[in-house]
């Protein structure tokens, strides 16, 4: 099971302001022992899914702390890309 969160950034409807973190919400041990719950930082790039960040954590709840702080890294460090975002 997993959770998706959605954000559509300055209320345009632009699927190219599209970003969504995928939480995993069952572990996957056998992929990662010691951290078994994934998330993903997906962001719209014309005409697909592109990945924008991944990562492993202890728990669930920890695998979302971690995606909204690769989220806000990711906006600050792309936002002279991310015209949308001025």
């Amino acid at each position: 099971m997993k959770i998706l969160f959605s954000w559509n950034l300055k209320g345009s409807f632009n699927m190219d302001n599209e970003l969504h973190i995928e939480v995993s919400m069952t572990p996957h041990p056998w992929d990662n022992p010691n951290k078994p719950y994934s998330w993903v930082l997906l962001r719209w790039h014309k005409t697909a899914w592109c990945n924008s960040g991944f990562g492993w954590a202890k728990t669930p709840k920890e695998a979302w702390e971690n995606a909204i702080k690769h989220y806000e890294w990711y906006i600050e460090e792309h936002k002279a890309e991310l015209e949308w975002l001025k």
